[in-house]
């Protein structure tokens, strides 16, 4: 089980390792490959750790609303 100390900690480290834009692609990345390979729930943590980087930063990803 994943709690979200882990997901927040996750999104930290990969923010800190490939800044905000690169953070993002990284999650997205790794949201694709593990989707593919049918892992629907490792794709669905990274896809918390990518929703987790809207709190630690001040990025935007495509579609997200402003509020």
């Amino acid at each position: 089980m994943v709690v979200p100390w882990d997901i927040y900690a996750t999104a930290k480290l990969i923010l800190d390792q490939h800044g905000p834009e690169g953070a993002a692609n990284h999650c997205l990345d790794r949201m694709e490959v593990l989707k593919e390979a049918g892992d629907d729930q490792g794709a669905y943590v990274w896809g918390q750790v990518r929703a987790a980087l809207l709190d630690l930063s001040d990025i935007r990803l495509d579609g997200d609303p402003i509020n």
